[in-house]
């Protein structure tokens, strides 16, 4: 058994391409190896926001019971162009869920209406041209719930608003 190996150092993009490398033995040709070099380049950490462009705070972001969050997911460079995915990750199971697809540089999403099962889950974004590795965001869904205790005393009503988790 004879081990080799095909190296470039330095690649370059003009290195893409096809290659044939033989294999020869004492003057017999053994085996010829072809192989397809394509080069890619990651896209940037994609940058999730608010639909309207307004930052997420770098706090963990604190969302209503029953809201919609209307999310922004975008990123820049990549060849090929990537493709940018939307995964919720659900804490309670232990699973990443694929919410949806869309090509190119900008991506929105419109989920909910939140509920209390959500909380501590997280929102990804993955930005995604080859299948190897893809640079990805995530923000954390905090919920803000309330909760309302009535006392019915003599002569007036007094209402207590608490906030949850």
């Amino acid at each position: 058994y004879v081990q080799s190996y095909f190296q470039i150092k330095s690649v370059e993009w003009k290195d893409q391409g096809f290659y044939s490398v033989a294999w020869i033995f004492s003057r017999h040709l053994r085996e010829i190896w072809k192989s397809k070099l394509s080069l890619i380049e990651l896209p940037k950490v994609p940058q999730i926001t608010q639909n309207g462009g307004q930052p997420i705070s770098s706090e963990i972001p604190s969302f209503h019971l029953n809201s919609t969050l209307n999310l922004k997911c975008e990123t820049s460079g990549g060849i090929p162009e990537p493709t940018l995915n939307w995964w919720l990750y659900d804490s309670s199971r232990n699973e990443k869920v694929f919410l949806r697809k869309d090509s190119g540089s900008v991506s929105t999403l419109k989920y909910g209406p939140l509920m209390r099962h959500h909380h501590n889950n997280r929102m990804i974004c993955e930005a995604q041209n080859n299948e190897q590795v893809a640079p990805e965001a995530e923000i954390q869904i905090q919920m803000i719930s309330m909760k309302m205790s009535v006392c019915s005393c003599p002569n007036r009503i007094t209402i207590h608003v608490i906030q949850l988790f």
